[in-house]
C-alpha cells in the first residue's frame, strides 16, 4: 500500500521542478499513464513487480497536482476559493463512488482483475477528457478565437448559486 505513496512523493518532487509549458504538456499523458502500470496486475505478478507497478502508478498520479495548477490558473481570483471547494467536493464524491465500485468488482472477480478493470477505466476516461480538450482547442483555432488561458466566470449575488461561465477570453470582461 505504501508503494504508490512513495511514487507520489517522488512525482511531486519532480513535478515541482518542471516549467509551466512542460507541466501543461504532461497533464494528459500522466493522467492516462497512471492506470497503465496497474493493467499488469491482471497477470498476477510477484510482490516485487507489484510494488514497482504501484510505485510507477503513484509517480504518474501526480497529474492531479498538474490538474489542480491548471484549474487554479483558469479560475478568476474572486471565485477561486468557491471553485476549488466545489471541485474538491466533486473529487471526493467521485473517489468514494470509485472505491465503492472497485469493492463491488472485487467481490465479483479476483482483486487483480478488478484493479486492472478500474485502471483501464481511469486511463480511458483520462484519454477521453484529453481528446475533448484537444478538439476544443483545435476548434477555437479554426474559428479564429483567441485561445483561452483563463476561465472568466460571472460572480452571482447568491453565494450558494452555481458558477456561470461567460466564455470571455482572458482580459476581456463580458
Amino acid at each position: 500500500m505504501a508503494a504508490d505513496v512513495v511514487g507520489m512523493v517522488i512525482g511531486s518532487f519532480l513535478v515541482g521542478r518542471l516549467g509551466p509549458v512542460l507541466r501543461q504538456r504532461l497533464l494528459v499523458p500522466a493522467a492516462v499513464g497512471t492506470g497503465v502500470p496497474l493493467l499488469a496486475t491482471f497477470a498476477g505478478p510477484g510482490p516485487a513487480v507489484t510494488v514497482a507497478l504501484w510505485a510507477l502508478s503513484g509517480l504518474l498520479a501526480d497529474y492531479a497536482v498538474l490538474a489542480q495548477i491548471a484549474f487554479t490558473q483558469l479560475v478568476p481570483d474572486a471565485l477561486r476559493a468557491r471553485a476549488i471547494g466545489l471541485a474538491s467536493a466533486g473529487l471526493r464524491t467521485a473517489q468514494g463512488v470509485g472505491v465503492l465500485i472497485a469493492g463491488v468488482l472485487a467481490e465479483l472477480m479476483p482483486a487483480s482483475a478488478a484493479i486492472a478493470a478500474c485502471a483501464a477505466t481511469g486511463s480511458l476516461g483520462a484519454l477521453a477528457v484529453g481528446a475533448v480538450c484537444r478538439l476544443d482547442k483545435r476548434q477555437e483555432r479554426r474559428e479564429g478565437d483567441e485561445p483561452r488561458t483563463r476561465l472568466v466566470l460571472k460572480p452571482t449575488e447568491n453565494v450558494g448559486a452555481p458558477l456561470e461561465p461567460t466564455g470571455a477570453p482572458e482580459g476581456r470582461e463580458p
